[in-house]
């Protein structure tokens, strides 16, 4: 099995030497310079150039460097047969756990309002927001929603959840399907949104490592 690293916008070495860590017979080749492409069959990328993935006629996996896939997914030029995988690490949850979690504190201890006022010279004390009096409903539950929801949680926060598919989070409401999604949204006043917009892909689903690919979308 031959491995192709397609990601002109990042420096693909860390990659070349994780992989090699992971397995040193791994044939793994870089983007322009992996001929001959018919050997490729597994494809690691991150912003790849339109039609690229045309050029390698035995391409069976693509695996997105993180877990975005929009543009993969909207790639009108994928090969319809091709599993599609995405990688979620323990880093990449906790940045995204850290920015959301920052944005909702940023919102109920009002500091845009302060530092509005400060530029302005000006002091006047704002209402507070109680956080538990303060909604915060997280649509996406799954590794990177759950972990902000259970964070939120552990905040004091009211805390729902919903996702495509049923998922459970412990202490914590989650709906899933879009007919519950009026009742998801009843009362909220934060919502968090982690869902991938793509609404319908023509593509397997992007299973998190180890899982097996099934039709759909991930949540």
């Amino acid at each position: 099995m031959a491995i192709s690293l397609i990601c002109p916008t990042k420096d693909p070495e860390p990659w070349v030497t994780a992989l090699h860590q992971g397995d040193n017979r791994l044939d793994i080749r870089v983007w322009p310079e992996d001929h001959p492409r018919a050997d490729v069959d597994f494809i690691v990328t991150w912003a790849h150039p339109p039609g690229v993935f045309q050029q390698y006629p035995h391409l069976r996996v693509i695996s997105s460097m993180g877990a975005g896939v929009d543009a993969l997914l909207q790639d009108p030029d994928m090969p319809p047969e091709v599993t599609l995988v995405r990688v979620v690490d323990q880093a990449l949850v906790a940045d995204m756990e850290s920015y959301a979690i920052a944005a909702v504190m940023n919102h109920v201890r009002q500091f845009s309002d302060y530092s509005r006022q400060q530029r302005q010279q000006q002091w006047q004390p704002l209402p507070a927001l109680p956080i538990h009096e303060t909604p915060s409903w997280v649509s996406g539950a799954g590794q990177i929603g759950g972990a902000i929801a259970q964070r939120l949680l552990a905040l004091g926060f009211p805390v729902r959840g919903w996702s495509r598919s049923a998922k459970k989070l412990a202490h914590i409401q989650t709906f899933h399907g879009a007919a519950a999604l009026p009742a998801f949204l009843a009362a909220t006043q934060i919502l968090i949104c982690v869902l991938p917009s793509p609404p319908d892909p023509p593509h397997s689903q992007c299973p998190d490592p180890g899982s097996a690919p099934v039709r759909g979308l991930p949540d």
